[in-house]
């Protein structure tokens, strides 16, 4: 794998997010994790050899780059998770652009933005899910950045306690939350990853046997 790097990993505090913790662990680097919740309620090892910082950044991200600066500070990589709730839109597409600047600040190599939807939408959530999260102006601003982005498509992500949740099967399909995990960890350490990941490369990259 080579040296060790600290990853920050940003989101609500779902289950790919601890999966991706989880994998970083094991792999030997340090890895923090910035959540609405906090620490998971586990006794599994790992847990105890990640920095967990609760913040609320996804729905209140107006003073963000004030209060976490200092835990981006020294990162490699920044992971920002966002699952398909509609209800932050705006929020999400702030917190977005002011963690871009932050990494921008403090010299990070690579920002990883992993958009998924864990569970079943609705027809007209569908439609707001793309309009707002599967955004072409985010998109290219991140990829135009000083450090190296990479943009991981939205897909159906289940297991860990994520309920698997058929769609017609030509909107989206589902890809484990290991195999996510690992993409994003891999576009994270890799410097040739970059650029956008849709559903096959992302399982791809998710195979861990193919991690350097």
């Amino acid at each position: 794998m080579g040296k060790r790097e600290k990853i920050v990993v940003i989101g609500s505090g779902s289950p790919l997010e601890h999966e991706i913790c989880n994998l970083g662990r094991s792999l030997g680097h340090w890895m923090t994790s910035i959540s609405e919740t906090g620490q998971p309620q586990s006794d599994e090892p790992w847990v105890e050899g990640v920095v967990w910082i609760e913040d609320r950044c996804f729905t209140a991200p107006e003073g963000v780059p004030a209060r976490i600066a200092n835990w981006l500070e020294g990162s490699k990589a920044i992971v920002c998770c966002q699952r398909g709730g509609v209800q932050h839109c705006e929020a999400i597409r702030t917190l977005i652009r002011r963690l871009a600047d932050t990494a921008e600040e403090i010299g990070a190599e690579k920002f990883v933005w992993v958009l998924t939807s864990e569970g079943e939408l609705s027809a007209e959530d569908r439609g707001r899910y793309y309009r707002h999260y599967y955004n072409a102006e985010i998109e290219s601003d991140l990829l135009s950045r000083s450090f190296a982005a990479v943009i991981l498509r939205p897909t159906i992500v289940f297991g860990q306690g994520i309920a698997m949740q058929v769609l017609d099967g030509s909107f989206l399909k589902a890809l484990p939350v290991e195999c996510v995990a690992m993409a994003a960890l891999r576009a994270a350490l890799e410097p040739e990853t970059r650029g956008v990941l849709e559903r096959e490369a992302i399982e791809l990259y998710g195979d861990a046997m193919m991690i350097q």
